[in-house]
């Protein structure tokens, strides 16, 4: 949508799509996200139809708050971690190299997203197949500096005990 995308010109250009596509008095409900300008431009004032609030999205926003605890400190230790490996060629060779050693899956690590709540699940459910692979890795000083393996090495820093649960 060019322009600002205000409560006024967001009514106005959903007001127009129903228009062209000639579905006047035919709207029931406009789903949206909970951003105060969608929000603002489904009021009775500016819209004929129901303004609802996407339950996906603000149980999203729920879920992010409730991370935003402790838990939130372990998904972004993590991610750091998957990160590392996926942005270094040789952490990843690495990676690849222990897994056929060790007769994992080749799989890459997978980084969770903000926006989808089940990809955090997704990287720790991967981090768990991987964690030998990981931790051979990060323990290979020929691979990763003792700095570095300290800084993405999650029990350490964030679970305080000696190995992957």
């Amino acid at each position: 949508m060019p322009g600002r995308h205000t409560a006024e010109n967001l009514a106005a250009t959903l007001n127009e799509a129903v228009d062209a596509w000639r579905m006047t008095g035919k709207v029931v409900a406009c789903v949206h996200d909970n951003a105060s300008n969608i929000v603002a431009a489904n009021i009775p004032e500016r819209v004929d139809w129901v303004s609802v609030a996407c339950f996906a999205h603000t149980f999203q926003l729920a879920i992010n708050d409730a991370f935003k605890l402790f838990v939130y400190k372990v998904i972004s230790a993590a991610g750091k971690l998957v990160c590392h490996f996926n942005h270094s060629t040789i952490a990843w060779k690495a990676l690849e190299g222990k897994q056929e050693q060790i007769q994992l899956p080749k799989h890459k690590l997978i980084q969770s997203c903000k926006t989808r709540w089940n990809s955090v699940f997704d990287m720790f459910e991967r981090l768990l197949e991987q964690r030998w692979a990981v931790t051979a890795v990060l323990s290979d000083r020929t691979v990763t500096k003792l700095q570095d393996a300290r800084i993405l090495e999650i029990q350490g820093r964030i679970l305080g005990n000696n190995g992957w649960s």
